[in-house]
């Protein structure tokens, strides 16, 4: 097998930099809370459902817990 040359070596490493630039971007996900609760009984358990934002997100709770009146997500929207 042949070594890579000077050339192709330089390309290698200006992939495996865009790549990692990439890898880091998509790692910057964003911390938001929800204020906006709203419960929906769903049999033996319950949805939670956190809007603002421009987000929704539902979490799922047993029917004897309540909603937290607060829930922080990570997003990356």
């Amino acid at each position: 097998m042949e070594s890579p040359t000077a050339g192709e070596f330089e390309m290698n490493k200006t992939l495996a930099t865009i790549l990692l630039c990439l890898a880091a971007a998509k790692a910057s996900a964003v911390q938001v809370t929800l204020t906006d609760v709203e419960r929906v009984e769903n049999g033996r358990t319950a949805l939670c459902i956190y809007t603002g934002h421009n987000l929704t997100r539902t979490v799922e709770v047993p029917s004897s817990q309540n909603c937290k009146s607060t829930m922080s997500f990570e997003t990356d929207e």
